[in-house]
């Protein structure tokens, strides 16, 4: 954790580099350079938000430079983590961010709930009343407000701390996540974003929760759970790993086909935390650039009078649809003139 929030940093200072003197990141002078293996999985990590893109011209040894791109050049204006600056980006785009700002300084925090393991059933339960049933995300939505009525109506300060201890609840951290969630809306006032007046739907939090979140995605591997009976390592995750649910969430067993984590934390096996359910064709939209496609068994459709095929598309190697009729002769006219001829 320690090491990822410091490439993180590191990542972030190399965007303003990046933006203002155009030096690339392999060559930015870092004073504690990180090894050539944590530079690839930062590049990686720029490259999956969206953050940097070829440049159309190749230079004069005819290699396309790596620049950043629009969202790059937001992000670089934003001191934030790269993946909550995203998010903000994209929340504000949505009209989502009230929420997001909620969420965003919830996740630059650590979580307020207390799960302390010789009492953690008490905990659970404890923590039922702030829990959503789709989205682990939501719940720190829930307990913010809940929060903000305690506050408004303690009657002292060891009252409410008694009454957060009460709900597993540390004082402390609910003090710090106020504090961070207030500089982050005067830094989002001071450049002149506004906060939406209506209540965000749940599609708009999530679908911006995306465009931070891509690599933290997960898919139920449907033969293991045909073999199993759905057990918790039945999710396959981004670039071939398996995952496996935080035994404390509260979603479990009913996360669905899809879900979205707010990290992914490596113990004994690899665990999603904070979890989300979504749908596939909101990955779709958010990651359209990310997508890998391939075509397969084109033919004549007397229908539509031309040359279909199946498309498959993946998102670091999951399968995000399948079988999707698309026209072929775009991929390659000359085998759909082909077939035009034999089947026509």
């Amino acid at each position: 954790e320690k090491k990822t929030a410091a490439l993180i940093l590191k990542l972030s200072i190399a965007l303003f580099m990046f933006k203002s003197l155009l030096i690339p990141v392999p060559q930015f002078p870092f004073i504690d350079k990180p090894l050539g293996r944590a530079i690839v999985d930062g590049m990686q990590l720029l490259e999956e938000l969206g953050a940097i893109e070829s440049t159309t011209e190749p230079d004069l040894q005819g290699q396309h430079r790596v620049q950043l791109s629009a969202i790059g050049k937001a992000l670089a204006e934003l001191p934030l983590d790269p993946r909550i600056g995203r998010i903000l980006l994209a929340a504000r785009e949505q009209q989502a961010l009230k929420e997001l700002t909620i969420i965003a300084s919830a996740m630059a925090c650590q979580d307020p709930r207390e799960r302390p393991m010789e009492f953690a059933s008490a905990a659970d339960q404890a923590h039922l009343q702030f829990a959503d049933e789709r989205s682990e995300f939501l719940s720190f939505v829930k307990l913010w407000n809940w929060y903000q009525e305690a506050l408004k109506h303690k009657q002292s300060n060891r009252q409410l701390e008694n009454q957060c201890r009460s709900l597993f609840l540390s004082p402390r951290r609910l003090r710090e996540w106020r504090d961070v969630h207030g500089q982050l809306h005067v830094l989002l006032a001071e450049k002149g974003w506004k906060e939406n007046q209506t209540p965000a739907t749940y599609e708009q939090i999530h679908t911006a929760l995306l465009t931070g979140l891509l690599g933290y995605i997960g898919k139920r591997d449907e033969d293991a759970s045909d073999q199993r009976g759905n057990k918790a390592g039945d999710y396959l995750g981004a670039r071939g790993i398996r995952l496996f649910i935080w035994p404390g969430s509260s979603l479990g067993k009913k996360v669905g086909a899809w879900f979205v984590a707010g990290e992914i934390q490596e113990t004994t096996r690899l665990y999603a935390r904070t979890l989300a359910k979504i749908e596939p064709q909101w990955i779709e939209r958010v990651a359209k650039h990310r997508l890998v496609k391939s075509l397969s068994d084109p033919f004549w459709d007397k229908e539509r009078g031309e040359v279909l095929a199946f498309e498959r598309a993946t998102l670091y190697g999951l399968p995000v649809y399948h079988g999707r009729r698309v026209a072929y002769a775009p991929h390659d006219a000359s085998e759909a003139h082909q077939l035009f001829i034999q089947k026509a």
